[in-house]
């Protein structure tokens, strides 16, 4: 296609925002999904982008999706240029804030770039507002906020608590192992590296290796989900993970392997009882419109978890 004079290299936002969906959420069709737009959508805005650029950004195949030279060029100039034009948005519309705020978010989802980019546009937004985020595990998180010693917490949901919160996020979990692993079931055992008690990807893996008459052996336990990953790529066990936690180096496992399907997470947010904190409302919806557009890849009628350290 040629390109008017007035338009050739010109970097729309629509364009880098759909580039940086992308390469955020891993393929065209989670971005879809984000942008609320159908993936043939997103593809023609990769398309018009590089056409713009006049240079490949992406190599893609089936299994996976990977940013070019020039990819990687641009991508750092996309996402200060996107989070520029929100934060503009948010300075202009955002009314002055001052004040504390103590945040609490599960371990596996507070190291996500797209969360820590909103955290640190709220903090600019907001100079005046002094945050603290803790990461943990969603137990810890809730005993903390019945303690007083935060304001906010984002958790997994408990049913057993009889919650009537709203859902702020949704995901699929599956089971991963090294990208180049060899499942060898010996005497019906499996290696699993898990997150500490109490934890329900840790169940879930354990249980549904049962209902398949296998037999899980923990061989790699943490607190941390990096580390899990790291373990699960260098071929020590598989694992149960958010289907997010899915990078280079790590696979999917499904029914086709024997592998039975697993529930869904839900995110809910908890206040400090007794409190009405504007600011904390303030960054609620921030971090909500953040995830709002990602609890779409989960399917609608799996059930949601039961208590976790996520």
């Amino acid at each position: 296609m040629t390109l008017d004079a007035r338009t050739a290299g010109r970097l729309d936002l629509e364009l880098l925002a759909g580039f940086v969906a992308v390469v955020d959420h891993g393929s065209i069709k989670a971005a879809a999904e984000h942008l609320f737009i159908t993936p043939s959508a997103v593809s023609m805005q990769i398309k018009r982008l590089e056409e713009r650029v006049d240079k490949r950004l992406l190599d893609r195949d089936p299994r996976h999706l990977a940013l070019t030279e020039d990819g990687k060029i641009l991508v750092g100039y996309a996402r200060r240029i996107v989070d520029l034009t929100e934060e503009a948005r948010s300075q202009l519309s955002a009314p002055a804030l001052s004040g504390p705020v103590r945040l609490g978010l599960p371990e596996w989802i507070a190291g996500r770039p797209g969360l820590a980019r909103v955290l640190g546009r709220f903090q600019r937004v907001h100079p005046q507002v002094r945050l603290e985020v803790h990461a943990d595990a969603s137990w810890i998180l809730r005993d903390l906020i019945a303690r007083d010693e935060l304001d906010l917490a984002l958790t997994i949901m408990d049913p057993q608590a009889g919650s009537h919160r709203e859902n702020v996020y949704r995901e699929p979990l599956i089971w991963m192992v090294g990208e180049d692993a060899v499942l060898e079931v010996e005497e019906e055992e499996l290696p699993l590296a898990l997150f500490v008690h109490p934890c329900v990807f840790r169940d879930l893996a354990i249980n549904g290796l049962q209902q398949c008459g296998w037999r899980g052996v923990e061989v790699f336990s943490s607190k941390s989900v990096c580390s899990i990953q790291a373990a699960v790529q260098s071929g020590l066990g598989l694992t149960v993970l958010p289907k997010s936690a899915l990078r280079p180096g790590l696979r999917a496992l499904g029914p086709d392997e024997g592998f039975p399907s697993l529930p869904d997470i839900r995110l809910e947010f908890h206040r400090a009882p007794g409190q009405s904190s504007k600011v904390a409302e303030m960054l609620r919806a921030e971090i909500t419109h953040y995830l709002g557009g990602v609890r779409t890849t989960a399917s609608p009628d799996t059930a949601a978890g039961k208590e976790t350290t996520g």
